[in-house]
């Protein structure tokens, strides 16, 4: 709580008395916050994105986000970006003016 004089003594009245501020633990019944080990953790992977990045041998890519770990928790461990090839994709023929060739997964 604050509070301030509202008419100021001069210099023959009396000042006001007592503390102009006064403070109180008000939080001593709510519980501390947890302090337990929390290991990190890996939300859903997102979209892939609609479009591939380039007419010929191009890739597209989705991310996911994560957690942080507390409190001396366990690290991530885990990509947090995919990608996959596409024109062409896997088992698909390449799109007409491409180099021709066989396509070669990557594993």
């Amino acid at each position: 709580q604050s509070r301030w004089e509202k008419t100021q003594a001069n210099y023959c009245g009396v000042a006001a008395e007592g503390d102009r501020q006064r403070f109180e633990l008000c939080s001593a019944d709510l519980p501390c916050p947890s302090h337990d080990e929390l290991d990190c953790g890996f939300m859903p992977w997102g979209p892939w994105e609609s479009e591939c990045s380039s007419w010929c041998n191009g890739i597209r890519t989705r991310s996911r986000q994560y957690t942080l770990p507390t409190s001396g928790g366990k690290a991530c461990s885990g990509a947090t970006m995919e990608s996959v090839r596409c024109n062409p994709g896997k088992g698909e023929l390449p799109p007409s003016g491409c180099e021709s060739g066989e396509p070669v997964d990557c594993e």
